[in-house]
């Protein structure tokens, strides 16, 4: 099976997971929640069709590059999913009569997606840094020490610098959840007898998910278009300092 047989593949088997879990909505409910998943920003089928038309790159990389895209729209496809799924179970009890044992059964069902979308966020990110390092080199950025590090130096005077305005953001996720819940104690054990987080550690997370839905993919299009990246983005959690310099998300750079 070829590569565009095994990308139809992929879209249609998350084409028909969406299908099922929308299956009891109004069709404008539907179609409203259908244009905000910020999965669809990313067109496997389009990035194939433009890479094939560049002069700038080796197409004997394009497979390769196929497959981590599709790695990249996975890790946010399993991201919806389960800010989904936490949803539907707080759906499932609400009815229930408040009591202790229903508050801290709540406190585990938040603590479990919280811990699922920092490390799922995080390892978007490691896909991210794949990606662009095997479509700039054929090799793949494949260290166990100093891999964020050697990245963000790799892209320095490259059309990939613009990356370069998330490193702090990156750095303060890394320090503040990733590496306590995948190598320390845990952030989140504190969080159980002091709170959940609240609405503004959660949309700090979600900040990695904003920076490829949001500059990434566009960018790297045009970048294959032998472009300049044309957007820029300021993610929740980001410095003041950082998003007064930066232009609007959603206009190109002049």
């Amino acid at each position: 099976m070829d590569i565009y047989h095994i990308v139809a593949e992929f879209e249609k088997k998350m084409q028909d997971s969406v299908a099922f879990r929308l299956r009891h909505e109004r069709e404008d409910h539907k179609e409203l929640m259908l244009k905000a998943r910020q999965v669809s920003s990313i067109d496997i089928a389009k990035f194939l069709e433009q890479y094939r038309k560049s002069i700038n790159y080796p197409q004997d990389r394009l497979e390769k590059l196929a497959y981590i895209l599709m790695d990249i729209k996975l890790q946010l496809y399993l991201i919806e999913v389960d800010l989904g799924a936490d949803n539907d179970l707080m759906y499932k009890i609400r009815g229930e009569p408040d009591s202790v044992e229903k508050e801290a059964h709540t406190q585990f069902i938040h603590l479990s997606f919280d811990q699922s979308l920092i490390l799922k966020s995080r390892i978007l990110w490691e896909r991210v840094m794949n990606f662009v390092y095997y479509l700039e080199t054929g090799k793949e950025l494949a260290i166990k020490k100093g891999k964020k590090a050697k990245f963000f130096n790799f892209i320095n005077d490259t059309r990939w610098e613009y990356l370069e305005d998330f490193k702090e953001y990156v750095e303060w996720f890394d320090n503040r959840w990733r590496t306590p819940e995948a190598h320390k104690g845990s952030k989140l054990r504190a969080r159980l007898l002091s709170g959940t987080m609240d609405n503004d550690e959660v949309n700090r997370i979600l900040g990695l998910i904003g920076i490829v839905t949001n500059a990434f993919y566009i960018n790297m299009m045009n970048i294959i278009d032998d472009k300049d990246p044309a957007y820029r983005f300021w993610t929740y959690g980001m410095s003041e300092d950082k998003k007064l310099s930066l232009p609007s998300a959603t206009e190109p750079k002049s």
